[in-house]
């Protein structure tokens, strides 16, 4: 690649292409950040690419292999490409050095929150050990204390036993009544408890009671084939009236003038 000077590069770049190109000189890249360098490989890699598709475009003017017009150009065909073969130089040594710039930056922020990330894990490992150590040793710490406690209770000496006095007549005697009254209330209540407990026996007795008439008693007086009371005196009269139409119909044949239903004379 062509050494080219600082006044060439200014006579054949316009202000801003020159503008990258002293943005890629080593005394300024440097202060570049991270966003500031992609967007300079995005340019300079647009130039680069501008510059190729020119001088390519150029070439084949000049050896007479395309014609401007035909391809969109104005005017005579090209000479030469020789200035577009600088500029395209050019261009590809500002996007080399803006890569290689990238790359490094980029590199050492990942080195950089690597070693972060590794500062904090140690912290994180260092303050756990801290902490389990001081659980460790207040458990030992309230242990002693413990210990020294069960330690002094067992050595101190017990209390000496207290001498009761004799109670006087009248709080024996107010205790006495006190007694008999509890023992009369308590005589009292029970006595409650089982006269309610007399009635509520008396109360499910009577709950509990069936009466022939019934309809449980019924549906066991028919299953066992028998009749209650009701049903006996029904099946009674039942009988007797067909037993009166049976003799109704003998009378009537014997005496035809006797019509059934109707008293003989």
């Amino acid at each position: 690649m062509p050494t080219i000077s600082a006044d060439k590069a200014r006579a054949i770049c316009s202000p801003a292409e020159y503008k990258l190109v002293r943005e890629s000189a080593p005394q300024n890249i440097a202060g570049l950040s991270a966003a500031e360098l992609r967007g300079a490989v995005a340019r300079a890699r647009k130039l680069r690419d501008k510059q190729r598709d020119i001088a390519q475009r150029q070439r084949r003017e000049y050896r007479g292999k395309a014609d401007p017009r035909k391809m969109g150009g104005r005017g005579n065909p090209a000479t030469n490409n020789a200035n577009t073969l600088l500029k395209l130089d050019l261009f590809q040594l500002a996007l080399d050095r803006f890569q290689a710039r990238l790359d490094k930056v980029e590199s050492g922020a990942a080195d950089s929150l690597a070693k972060k990330n590794k500062r904090k894990g140690k912290a994180a490992k260092t303050a756990m050990a801290k902490k389990a150590a001081g659980r460790t040793a207040k458990g030992g710490t309230a242990a002693s204390a413990n210990g020294a406690v069960a330690s002094k209770n067992s050595n101190t000496p017990k209390p000496a036993k207290s001498i009761k006095k004799k109670a006087s007549p009248k709080l024996a005697k107010a205790g006495k009544a006190k007694t008999l009254a509890l023992s009369s209330r308590a005589g009292s209540l029970t006595g409650g408890v089982e006269t309610t407990s007399a009635r509520l026996a008396a109360r499910t007795s009577a709950l509990l009671a069936v009466s022939e008439h019934s309809a449980p008693s019924r549906h066991a007086n028919i299953l066992a084939n028998t009749a209650n009371a009701r049903i006996r005196g029904h099946a009674r009269g039942a009988h007797r009236r067909a037993q009166a139409r049976r003799d109704a119909v003998q009378r009537v044949g014997r005496d035809p003038g006797v019509k059934p239903g109707r008293k003989e004379p």
